[in-house]
């Protein structure tokens, strides 16, 4: 028994390593054989149609068997004993085997990160910290709504993660490199709208950033830094790239002289608790008002104060601006409110 049993497990594994197509001509070949097999012992099931004879082996080889059709000749149940139903029933095991493994590999692989993506217009996040990262996945999918209007991928080194942390909410890819273009080509980084890159190494975030900006330079990228001078560095080299230095040491000077402001500057990234920031840009056609007019109807109408004022990108906010200071269509206002305001009637400001 014990040599059987080796025999059975070395043939098992020879099968599971067939290919595809050899499982395809395995395939074919059992059919035809089948077929000649029962025509020449003169079977009826094989004389007819085509499609008499296809149903008469899927039953007959699974062992179904509804009793409407049979063999009718000696010879006939000889083949069917010998060859129909024993090598069926390996054949369609292997086949069936086969598919159910392939759809197993497919979503380990998506769930492991290691699938082609088709996300278009998304949000890259690259990096991953541990719950730092997760805590930025879920703060994007409440700010956003809704796992669909996220839009969310993540990227992360091949050793840092091994699945798909919010495997229900957000795409997922592991790499080897983040500046390999065949790599990231996976998670589509030259069509996503925003990037934003958080790598434990500050000249990782650089090279990464970098390498972003060539392959997408439309999109909006944003890179975080512990070292301010490297975040210089990048921003001397790609412009339009936002770098968002660490304020730890800031906002520990600013705690210290000024007691609150750490919890006054938590509660204003906080989404889930109290007042928070946010932005809206100016739409086309919208005319030329003045800050105080829109400081008040914000006020008035949406409970939201008005704090800065965005006007020729990234680093062009001017913080608690004068009240005659002109807003036109294209500029980014930033406003302080309890949730975000979605329908802003603009209309309004014709009256």
């Amino acid at each position: 028994m014990p040599i059987v049993n080796r025999l059975v497990r070395k043939l098992f594994n020879q099968l599971a390593s067939l290919s595809w197509h050899s499982i395809l001509i395995m395939l074919a070949s059992y059919i035809f054989i089948s077929f000649i097999g029962l025509y020449w012992a003169q079977e009826p099931v094989a004389q007819g149609s085509p499609i008499l004879f296809w149903y008469f082996l899927i039953v007959t080889s699974s062992t179904v068997g509804y009793g409407d059709y049979s063999a009718t000749t000696p010879a006939g149940m000889w083949i069917i004993s010998c060859w129909v139903i024993p090598f069926g029933l390996m054949i369609w095991g292997m086949v069936v085997g086969w598919a159910a493994a392939g759809i197993i590999q497919f979503f380990q692989r998506s769930l492991k990160g290691m699938s082609q993506l088709y996300h278009t217009d998304h949000l890259l996040v690259i990096g991953y910290n541990g719950p730092r990262t997760l805590q930025l996945l879920q703060l994007l999918l409440r700010e956003a709504g809704s796992p669909k209007k996220a839009n969310l991928v993540l990227c992360v080194d091949m050793d840092k993660l091994d699945n798909n942390p919010l495997p229900d909410e957000i795409g997922f890819a592991r790499v080897s490199s983040f500046y390999n273009e065949a790599e990231m080509h996976r998670v589509n980084v030259s069509k996503a709208e925003t990037i934003l890159i958080d790598t434990p190494l500050d000249d990782i975030t650089l090279t990464t950033a970098m390498f972003c900006y060539q392959q997408n330079p439309k999109a909006r990228i944003l890179a975080y830094f512990n070292d301010d001078s490297i975040a210089q560095l990048l921003k001397a080299h790609c412009p339009s790239v936002e770098s968002i230095p660490s304020v730890s040491v800031e906002m520990l000077a600013k705690a210290a002289a000024d007691p609150g402001s750490s919890i006054l500057h938590h509660e204003l990234l906080n989404v889930d608790k109290g007042m928070t920031q946010y932005s809206v840009k100016v739409p086309p056609e919208t005319p030329t008002v003045c800050v105080g007019d829109l400081f008040l109807l914000f006020k008035e109408r949406y409970q939201a104060t008005v704090i800065a004022l965005q006007t020729n990108g990234p680093d062009s906010v001017l913080v608690n601006p004068a009240m005659e200071l002109p807003i036109k269509a294209g500029d980014r206002i930033h406003y302080i409110a309890d949730e975000r305001v979605d329908h802003f009637d603009w209309s309004s400001l014709n009256a």
